[in-house]
């Protein structure tokens, strides 16, 4: 079975019996997790290393708002699906006064409306999801952060689906707070979790002064310029997210970013000539959701491609459910993985095996990206 799902993502096995098992308090995981920081930082383009948890993405939007959005804190939440919902649902649970400003699912974020949004209502802070892996739509931030200038309330991003497939300008587009994961893109095993805070983060943070734990921030810049953790992290899960920034890194990063561009595009193009139409306005580079042709139920194309062709794709959810199929990019596929993709998807639209393949076309020439 191959996993094309918004996450996690496929691992080779071999991976696994590859990296050595590393105790997390001995000086070669301590290089790990201070080489993991500063590769995350400068795929994310923060001048700050990251902090790594053992927890899903959703651990790292708790963390963000555990530390910088006390009990009646604003919060402004900016949601095109499911995932940017969520900022809402822990910020409410934290005691926040929650605005939501929520646009359709599949319609892209208009950056003059939060813009407007934002300086209407002037909250604490600013979040919102960068690719909403439930939709496969990809937020415009750099225009948006364009319209909110540089100074005012905190600036939070989910870009849990978005680094390593997508451009992420942290500084430069005014991210105090971006929460990961490697389960994406990074293509390692659920499990590892990130936040990187800016200064400016960081000092409100200290502020706060309402209780946390885990999660507390000053916990682990205590052990910031060591690599000591301080509670266990994820240790397989963190060596391998390193062993992939190490590889992605020695290839360069826009590297990687132009073959999550290309990959989506083949498919995106492939999959429009066998019938099936895009359904986000705006799509990612790293997950893309399609409506199935006349005809054909989304459910039943996602059952038959998983049992008769061994390739798992996701369906939708929520108010999607039933009506969509979402399709993973991140993570490291062949060319040859692709195709095998799209011949699935034709053997579901044509019964006839002899059916015309003219839909590979766009996904042969990609082999030289891997």
């Amino acid at each position: 079975m191959i996993l094309f799902t918004p996450g996690p993502v496929q691992i080779d096995p071999a991976r696994y019996a590859r990296i050595p098992q590393l105790h997390h308090r001995t000086a070669p995981f301590r290089k790990i997790v201070l080489e993991t920081g500063r590769m995350l930082a400068e795929l994310c383009g923060s001048a700050a290393p990251a902090f790594l948890f053992a927890s899903s993405g959703t651990g790292a939007m708790e963390a963000v708002i555990a530390n910088c959005a006390p009990p009646g804190t604003r919060v402004l939440v900016v949601a095109g699906g499911k995932f940017g919902r969520r900022w809402a649902e822990i910020a409410e649970v934290f005691g926040c006064e929650v605005d939501l400003l929520s646009f359709e699912p599949g319609r892209e974020i208009d950056p003059e409306a939060v813009v407007g949004r934002a300086r209407e209502t002037g909250p604490d802070l600013r979040a919102l999801t960068h690719v909403e892996s439930s939709t496969g739509l990809l937020a415009g931030i750099g225009a948006i952060a364009d319209g909110l200038g540089p100074d005012g309330p905190l600036v939070a991003r989910d870009a849990i689906a978005s680094v390593g497939s997508e451009t992420v300008e942290m500084d430069r587009w005014g991210i105090d707070l971006l929460a990961g994961a490697g389960q994406k893109a990074l293509a390692a095993p659920a499990g590892v979790s990130f936040v990187i805070a800016s200064e400016r983060a960081r000092e409100a943070a200290r502020r706060a002064g309402h209780p946390r734990y885990y999660f507390s921030f000053e916990r682990f810049e205590a052990g910031e310029r060591t690599g000591d953790t301080p509670f266990t992290p994820a240790v397989a899960s963190v060596q391998l997210m390193h062993d992939s920034l190490r590889v992605t890194g020695g290839t360069g990063f826009a590297s990687v970013l132009q073959r999550h561009e290309r990959s989506s595009g083949a498919v995106e193009a492939a999959l429009a000539a066998l019938g099936f139409s895009r359904f986000p306005e705006r799509p990612s580079c790293s997950v893309q959701a399609f409506l199935p042709p006349e005809g054909l139920e989304a459910e039943k194309v996602i059952e038959d491609l998983a049992g008769k062709h061994g390739v798992l794709c996701a369906g939708g959810q929520d108010r999607l459910r039933g009506r969509i199929i979402r399709i993973g990019f991140p993570g490291i596929y062949s060319g040859a993985t692709l195709e095998r993709l799209v011949r699935g998807f034709s053997a579901v639209v044509h019964s006839d095996p002899s059916a015309s393949l003219d839909c590979l076309a766009p996904v042969r020439d990609m082999a030289s990206l891997f």
